[in-house]
């Protein structure tokens, strides 16, 4: 059976580490809104939607989505609030 707990053990997972994993992870209910439920870590930091609403540098050893975000934050900043009537008028 693939995914079993002999090769779990081969690959260094003992019982107590997956049944620790198991009981502090909590499903999340059907109707979460993902976007503020999950947590994004880019291995130094947690951050939370409103974090990301605002951050806007990131380089390239940052996670692509963390990237993504400063980039679209950062356009979003330079660009006015109120769209130019462009006819003339």
């Amino acid at each position: 059976m693939a995914g079993g707990r002999g090769e779990l053990r081969e690959l260094g997972v003992v019982d107590g580490e997956v049944e620790e994993y198991r009981t502090t992870t909590d499903l999340l209910p059907a109707d979460a809104d993902l976007r503020t439920a999950l947590l994004r870590s880019d291995g130094r930091r947690i951050w939370a939607a409103e974090d990301l609403a605002t951050v806007t540098e990131a380089d390239e050893h940052d996670p692509t989505w963390l990237q993504f975000h400063a980039a679209i934050n950062a356009i979003n900043q330079q660009q006015p609030t109120e769209k130019r009537d462009t006819a003339g008028g």
